[in-house]
């Protein structure tokens, strides 16, 4: 009995100082900031391990061809110990952030071992010649992105932002093809998206796939409307709008947790259906048509059925925003939207999943003046299917909108679902690159 509590205990206090701070800080982010704001396509590219004498020259002077900018997570022994290449990564404008001073695991640190790891931060930083820039000083990221009870603690004892990822590159495999690479992160990559890379580290001569994927991985993440950032600069305007007063501020607290709870279902939805933000007022997700064949003016097929179908998601706070009752407010929205579908056509052209889309379509009960942007628009049949979207939708309406579920009361008629969509050719020639 005596043994069984004694295992019973030491398998609860591993697990406490193992696999509970892992679901809270790694899995579920508590605490950590791994993306920046949905609203601007800007992405930052992060290189962690080094540095090393053997690749990251070569990784810098691809940054310095593509006019690019990233974040360098040293290791601090290796900081220490090459710090000429420390000079040369501020030299050319790039972030210096902390991977721990030696790359060991949370989980085989010890409490004291931890906290005094987070607090030499600033020490070691100081001990590199020419490091005097404090923007990455706040910023660390635990070796594998580990944590124990006491990383995160440290992290806010000694007011260090822990900083993780939202899209791996996989490059720390000797068998990842630079293919694969670009294709892993441009695949995933979202508008605020932290991209872990390595310039050092991982399997034996892994970095050097790396390498070989860094121009075109640029190239793609540009095409398709990406801006290239230093962490901290994703970090302060995600701070910047985390501080701006809510629009559900004048909501009543009912509806404001209702609506926390329904961005939660919102993330799991997107995780599940693979849905992307691409900015202020879309995401987007794969889907099939099964809305028959569509004939358009000249006699041939314009939409297959069975065919696979890009699907709309607007952002249901951005949406709500606008009124479409008030003039100004609709013309407003509709150039958001226009300016919005250019980004929609970037991925109809450059996302590796995307790229055979053949539609592009959307179900909504807001499509007044959708047509002017060059949107077929369609009653849906009346089906059960048809009948549950639309209590959905005005679920979603009642809960965003201002005037809460009273606005549902309002402009009856105009509650009836919709069917809008263009061809991916229109859509390509109306809102594509050098229109």
């Amino acid at each position: 009995m005596v043994w069984f509590l004694v295992i019973t205990s030491v398998v609860c206090l591993a697990l406490c100082y193992t696999l509970v701070p892992e679901l809270l800080c790694h899995i579920w982010h508590i605490g950590t900031f791994y993306h920046g704001n949905r609203d601007e396509r800007s992405i930052a590219l992060t290189f962690d391990d080094g540095p090393d004498p053997r690749y990251t020259p070569h990784v810098l002077d691809l940054l310095k061809q593509k006019q690019a900018k990233a974040t360098f997570f040293v290791v601090g022994e290796n900081a220490i110990r090459y710090p000429e290449l420390i000079d040369e990564i501020e030299k050319e404008g790039h972030e210096l952030a902390s991977h721990a001073y030696r790359h060991k695991h949370a989980w085989l640190r010890w409490p004291w071992e931890t906290i005094r790891d987070v607090q030499n931060v600033n020490e070691w930083f100081n001990k590199l010649a020419n490091s005097h820039r404090e923007d990455g000083r706040r910023f660390y990221r635990p070796p594998w992105g580990a944590f124990n009870p006491f990383t995160r603690m440290a992290c806010r004892m000694y007011e260090v932002t822990p900083v993780l990822w939202e899209v791996r590159a996989m490059d720390w495999k000797a068998g990842t093809s630079p293919s694969a690479i670009v294709s892993q992160v441009t695949t995933h990559a979202q508008p605020g998206t932290v991209v872990l890379c390595h310039d050092a580290g991982g399997d034996d001569g892994a970095p050097l796939h790396t390498i070989a994927a860094l121009p075109n991985l640029i190239d793609e993440l540009r095409r398709l409307g990406f801006q290239l950032c230093t962490v901290s600069e994703l970090h302060e305007a995600y701070e910047a709008k985390r501080r701006m007063p809510s629009p559900f501020a004048p909501y009543p607290l009912w509806r404001r947790v209702l609506i926390r709870v329904w961005k939660i279902v919102e993330f799991f939805f997107d995780k599940a259906y693979r849905v992307l933000s691409v900015n202020a007022l879309l995401r987007v997700g794969p889907a099939r048509w099964e809305h028959g064949d569509k004939i358009l003016a000249h006699p041939s097929v314009a939409v297959h059925d069975g065919c696979k179908a890009l699907d709309i998601h607007f952002q249901s706070e951005t949406l709500m925003s606008i009124n479409p009752d008030d003039a100004k407010s609709l013309v407003k929205g509709l150039r958001l939207l226009k300016s919005s579908f250019k980004d929609v056509a970037r991925l109809l052209q450059y996302h590796p999943d995307f790229c055979d889309v053949e539609v592009v379509m959307a179900h909504t009960l807001m499509s007044k003046g959708i047509e002017l942007l060059g949107f077929q628009v369609e009653e849906l049949p009346r089906s059960l299917s048809t009948r549950a979207l639309q209590i959905y939708m005005r679920f979603l309406m009642g809960l965003y909108h201002k005037d809460g579920f009273q606005r549902l009361g309002h402009g009856h008629k105009d509650m009836s679902m919709k069917l809008v969509w263009m061809t991916r050719d229109e859509l390509i020639r109306r809102y594509g690159e050098g229109v």
